[in-house]
């Protein structure tokens, strides 16, 4: 178990990176008027996958583990961030037009703040 704590504590670095680069990608390509299409939600979904791996090893180490002391509101917040990406990026990829950059990228904001709030620092 200790491994998979080790994994979670260093993934998170991954995680956030993506969320990050994702945002600025999504708000730079609205900036440029670029034209969404269901295929440009890729770099979206992968960064959601990303958050979903991130999301299930917490989910597996507080069924093994419990809550974590400190902030047993950790996992709760983690959940509703995962719940926000995937529906902004489900949202983003039935939008058209220019708005799809946009609708993803305030997405991906809010599941940023809400990691930034959870994470144990």
């Amino acid at each position: 178990m200790e491994t998979l704590v080790l994994f979670h504590d260093g993934f998170r670095w991954l995680v956030l990176l993506a969320l990050i680069a994702a945002t600025a990608l999504a708000f730079i390509r609205h900036r440029q008027e670029a034209e969404w299409s269901p295929d440009a939600a890729g770099p979206f979904a992968k960064t959601m996958i990303v958050y979903d791996i991130q999301v299930l090893v917490g989910l597996i180490l507080v069924f093994a583990n419990g809550l974590p002391e400190g902030r047993p509101d950790h996992p709760f917040i983690m959940l509703a961030a995962l719940v926000v990406g995937h529906i902004a990026i489900g949202r983003a990829r039935k939008t058209e037009g220019v708005r799809g950059f946009f609708v993803a990228g305030r997405g991906l904001a809010i599941v940023l703040l809400l990691t930034f709030l959870a994470i144990p620092w």
